[in-house]
């Protein structure tokens, strides 16, 4: 193998392939859309128990779900904050 076959060779299995999604949808006769981004944020402390309370779980889990917004494009709606 000539060394310009042998770079093509090695080129084209570290070619990164289409990802699944894009894959399984390709062919389809509907109109191609992003996955919607939700989350599930939860703040829990034990009240009412005769355990130890934890401190700042509320505080946390609301400051988590600012974070998916501002830093990670998650839109208010599709976030459930559970304190």
């Amino acid at each position: 193998m000539t060394p310009l076959r042998e770079i093509d060779a090695i080129s084209s299995i570290r070619t990164p392939a289409r990802s699944h999604w894009a894959t399984a949808f390709a062919a389809s006769p509907y109109p191609i859309r992003e996955p919607r981004k939700r989350a599930v944020v939860v703040g829990i402390t034990y009240r009412g128990l005769s355990l130890q309370p934890l401190l700042g779980c509320e505080r946390d889990a609301i400051s988590f779900s600012k974070i998916l917004v501002s830093e990670f494009g998650f839109k208010d709606s599709d976030i459930l904050l559970m304190t």
